[in-house]
């Protein structure tokens, strides 16, 4: 009986895992984003 909630914490700890990965991905674009604004203002 208590090995089933380790194998229902699995599939909640792999999607806290993959949301991570999701707002690092987004963090970066934003990062990028901003970082490609600043160069138009420096060049404009």
């Amino acid at each position: 009986m208590e090995e089933k909630p380790v194998m229902a914490r699995t599939p909640t700890l792999s999607i806290e895992t993959a949301s991570i990965g999701m707002l690092k991905t987004v963090y970066r674009l934003i990062v990028a984003a901003a970082n490609e604004m600043d160069a138009i203002r420096l060049w404009s």
